[in-house]
């Protein structure tokens, strides 16, 4: 018991102890990840959490300490306990502190950790330092998740290649910090599409698998870089995607040159009527293209192989090879040369054509050469007729379209037809049909889905050549055979030179309502889960729902935007590429979940059907680290404050790696609570993702409340993955005072002196029995002794238990001391034995208690009062009607008489003055009066010869003398 005047003492522990201290957490794994909560909002730096002890294992468990860790490693720091942005003091339990330190890297490599305790003087000075590991702490950090962005691709195949080749390329992971990772698993993917300007339609796949020591572009080896390799047989401008999860990585999309192979003689090709022979003139040479190609027909372009080319013929007449055909072309075609001869005489000759001395496709040729003049010279044949309009080669989806073509002669001379010729569109394309006769079948006509074409014979007598017309709805590239009926002929027609033919049917002008928007992700256009990057495919269509082919301008044109429905004025970031064949690939990453609006527009125009189309994100998986908790009680920064006996909600709300609301039952929460005992919680799911659990805590103490979930490998609080901030401290007060459990201690509780100053102390307790520090605003306590008395002879009085004089005393409370004692004292008027009463008025500004009263005083006589009001309680350890065993009936023994405690002449001499230890009644005397009212008739003949003197109180502590004639006496 703490009575008034008592010196609390608190004793600090002794210097920190190396092997008595407590080093934990997450921050001493031996892996651990890169992070930083500035790139992501929701990250949790690893806690390097220390208890420190002093010899006697004394815990530190108050913030005053100046701890530092040092990092030692690819990114030096150093975390001091007394910066709280970096550090943070918590309560682990009853009477237990700890240090957390957040240390959150960036770079990825080996690190070690110090811990050191530094020691100051009371100015704060550091006087000396103790480490508190005995070896240092060695951990590495690991690069954090790839991040597409920041990951990039490197070698010679992502610029140029050639189609002998198999192209190679390397992809290095990297995270968000740009470590290069050392760790498989990404899925990066490389595809190659064809930058056609026509409706051809080509695209390669790249083939990616994990890196070897050996496979090398000039980037270091290591788990995190991946070999790309392709081949495509088709030379020309690619366009190259590389994507991971359909995000693009750094310096994608890349335009790539692929160029043509080796020169391979038996792929080169002849074109023309020369080379088939014709008619003799002898001033007319004759002529032949050859086409310089690769063993896949790609054109040889960039080398000149003029000195390569050897061209004979049997019998010999005079030749050359040019490369622009007499200079007649102005600029000439690389890998395209002109073959010129001159024949002597009509007859057959053979024509030798060599690349590299070797025989191109078809050498030697067997060319006649005919006399004009001769019968049948001038007849039309099919292999000297070539269809050469731009409509034979490429036509347009929703434009009517034709070509013309002359049947020729060995002549070469137009010889209008008089037969039927014949288009026939082969199987392998996407619009097969046969073209009738115009005047039997009509014109064209357009049919969703399906081509429409027929052929108007020519007119020899008016020189109409035959002239093919074609109507489509259908693009693609489509094979046909163009010939000559011959009913005569088992085969059914002749084939014209160079049949069959590809007719590239382009699509129509982009249609924006046509257009289309395809899922590429598992969910779908319309459904997402937070963080996945939702992937989709804009499809740009004609009006007929043809995918459009590569265009620039559309890319330019086109506009995306995806917000989100509650914050509608922000949009949120994009990628968008131009896959070069139509369509062009979207990916957005939304980590809020919730409705959100797409919409692309082509210009002003909408594209697609839905102008408003709604997504929505679904959150992703548990993150328990992420998940949250609200608390009935109230939170401070330091910790939760609870109130003893009263029920507190606990709700753990479990949320996605991201902070969104889980919707649905998937975990398994935990709660210990550590205090005086350990408890175990279980809460139950409500909706929401929410989970709740009522407890309530009765004893007044702090207490560690831990909160986790259980999932695979672990087993409970000390290898799960904590919810955020646990465990959490939580602080539990003392409820109201309760009367019944307060009780009365202090000297003045079991006797006293009358008239002397008696203590009293007043133990606060709540229903629980907790102490309670704090005395309400409005409340008060109030003492009271009461006893009987009988009169001796009046005005005096002596106690009698059968008295009926009643004696009543009110004591003092004096205030309230730091640890919950309330203290004060009473003074009994009289020796003898008194009941104590102790009130508790909770608000005392209601009802005033009728008793009460400032004065420590008692009082003899006065009237019985009247009973405490109903706000007013009785404690339950003061006396009732009659003493207990543990009730106060404090015992009060007679007061000594005052006694003398100096006398002395006054200056003149002519009066003595004394003075007592305590205060009299001043013999009931008022003003001057005989001194031998309170002196004896030996003193009194002392102070004059008569044996008379008068005496005054100056104050109930001192008496005035003065002294007579004769008077001889000395002090």
């Amino acid at each position: 018991v703490i009575s008034p005047g008592t010196v609390e003492v608190t004793v600090l522990p002794g210097r920190a102890r190396v092997d008595f201290s407590t080093i934990r957490g997450t921050g001493l794994a031996a892996l651990q990840a890169a992070g930083s909560t500035a790139t992501d909002a929701f990250y949790v730096a690893p806690e390097i959490r220390i208890i420190a002890r002093d010899s006697f294992r004394n815990m530190y468990n108050f913030d005053g300490l100046h701890i530092e860790v040092r990092v030692n490693g690819p990114q030096p720091r150093s975390l001091n306990s007394t910066d709280k942005s970096v550090s943070a003091f918590r309560d682990c339990g009853l009477g237990c502190g700890e240090y957390v330190f957040f240390n959150s890297l960036q770079l990825s490599g080996d690190y070690t950790l110090t811990m050191m305790l530094h020691n100051k003087d009371s100015f704060g000075r550091i006087t000396s330092s103790d480490q508190l590991n005995k070896a240092p702490y060695a951990f590495r950090v690991a690069g954090a998740q790839t991040s597409s962005p920041n990951s990039f691709f490197a070698g010679s195949g992502g610029v140029s290649c050639n189609v002998d080749q198999t192209c190679a390329l390397q992809v290095q992971a990297v995270d968000a910090f740009d470590n290069i990772l050392n760790q498989g698993g990404d899925v990066f993917v490389v595809t190659l599409t064809y930058m056609a300007p026509d409706a051809t339609r080509l695209q390669y796949a790249a083939t990616v698998k994990a890196a070897n020591m050996s496979s090398s572009v000039g980037l270091a080896y290591n788990q995190g870089l991946y070999d790309v390799s392709y081949r495509v047989t088709v030379s020309g401008n690619y366009k190259m995607q590389i994507t991971r999860y359909g995000e693009s990585i750094k310096g994608s999309p890349k335009v790539v040159s692929i160029a043509h192979g080796q020169v391979r003689p038996e792929h080169c090709t002849v074109y023309g009527n020369g080379s088939l022979g014709g008619g003799y003139l002898s001033t007319q040479p004759l002529y032949f293209q050859l086409q310089i190609r690769d063993f896949y027909g790609n054109m040889v372009t960039e080398v000149d192989h003029l000195t390569d080319i050897s061209f004979t013929t049997v019998p010999a007449v005079p030749l050359s090879i040019t490369n622009d055909k007499d200079s007649q072309i102005q600029v000439p075609t690389k890998g395209i040369y002109w073959a010129r001869y001159e024949p002597t005489a009509p007859g057959t000759y053979a024509l030798h054509v060599k690349v590299l001395g070797y025989h191109v496709s078809g050498s030697p040729f067997s060319a006649t050469v005919v006399d004009p003049a001769a019968q049948g010279s001038d007849y039309p044949l099919a292999e000297y007729t070539v269809a050469r309009d731009e409509a034979a080669r490429m036509i347009t989806v929703g434009v009517p379209s034709s070509f013309s073509f002359y049947p020729t002669s060995r002549l070469l001379e137009k010889r209008p037809a008089d037969r039927s010729y014949l288009m026939v569109l082969t199987g392998d394309g996407p619009a097969p049909a046969s073209c009738g006769d115009c005047a039997v079948v009509g014109m064209p006509q357009l049919v969703r889905g399906a081509m429409s074409c027929c052929v108007e014979a020519g007119d020899f007598a008016t020189d109409k050549p035959v002239r093919v017309h074609m109507l489509t709805t259908v693009a693609g590239v489509n094979p046909y055979i163009l010939g000559e009926n011959r009913i005569e002929v088992s085969a059914g027609y002749i084939e014209l030179s160079g049949s069959p033919f590809a007719l590239h049917m382009v699509p129509g002008p982009i249609s924006p309502y046509n257009c289309t928007i395809e899922s590429l992700s598992i969910q779908g256009v319309d459904d997402t889960v937070a963080g996945f990057p939702n992937q989709v495919r804009l499809i740009a269509r004609d009006y007929y729902g043809n995918q459009q082919t590569y265009k620039p301008e559309t890319y330019q044109a086109l506009k995306i935007s995806v917000t989100d429905t509650a914050e509608s004025s922000k949009e949120l970031p994009y990628g968008l590429n131009d896959e070069g064949t139509g369509t062009f690939y979207l990916s957005y990453r939304v980590t809020k979940s919730g409705t959100y609006r797409m919409s692309a527009r082509l210009g002003d125009q909408i594209w697609g059907s839905n102008p408003n189309m709604l997504v929505t994100v679904k959150p992703d998986g548990l993150t328990t680290r992420v998940s949250d908790t609200s608390w009935s009680w109230d939170t401070t920064d330091a910790g939760v404050v609870a109130t003893a006996g009263v029920n507190g909600a606990i709700t753990v709300q479990a949320r996605d790696v991201y902070g969104n609301k889980l919707s649905s039952d998937v975990s398994s929460f935990q709660i210990v609570v550590t205090g005086k005992g350990t408890d175990l919680i279980l809460p139950t799911y409500t909706s929401g993702g929410a989970y709740s659990a009522v407890t309530v805590m009765t004893v007044s103490a702090s207490y560690s409340v831990s909160i986790y979930a259980i999932a695979s490998g672990c087993s409970g609080s000390s290898d799960c993955d904590h919810v955020l901030g646990s465990p959490f401290s939580v602080v539990v007060g003392p409820s109201d005072i309760d009367p019944a459990r307060c009780t009365v201690a202090g000297a003045g509780k079991r006797t006293g002196q009358a008239a002397d100053e008696t203590t009293f102390s007043i133990n606060m307790r709540d229903t629980y029995n907790n102490r309670v520090s704090e005395l309400p605003p409005k409340a008060q306590f109030e003492l009271t002794l009461e006893s009987k008395a009988a009169v001796v002879s009046a005005p005096i009085y002596a106690y009698s238990a059968q008295g009926t004089v009643p004696v009543k005393v009110v004591g003092v409370v004096q205030g309230v001391d730091p640890r919950g004692w309330v203290y004060g004292f009473y003074r009994a008027p009289m020796d003898g034995v008194y009941t104590m009463r102790v009130t508790y008025d909770r608000d005392s500004t209601v009802n005033t208690n009728a008793a009460s009263g400032s004065s420590a005083g008692g009082a003899i006589g006065v009237a019985a009062q009247a009973a405490a009001p109903s706000d007013a309680v009785l404690i339950g350890s003061t006396s009732g009607a009659a003493c207990g065993a543990t009730l106060p009936c404090p015992v009060i023994t007679k007061a000594y008489p005052p006694s003398v405690s100096s006398a002395k002449f006054s200056d003149s001499g002519g009066h003595i003055y004394i003075r007592f230890d305590k205060q009299t009644d001043k013999a009931n005397a008022q003003g001057t009066f005989s001194c031998s009212d309170v002196l004896t008739q030996v003193t009194m003949r002392t102070l004059s010869q008569t044996g008379q003197a008068q005496c005054v109180w100056v104050s109930p502590t001192e008496l005035d003398v003065t002294l007579e004639f004769g008077a001889t006496t000395q002090v």
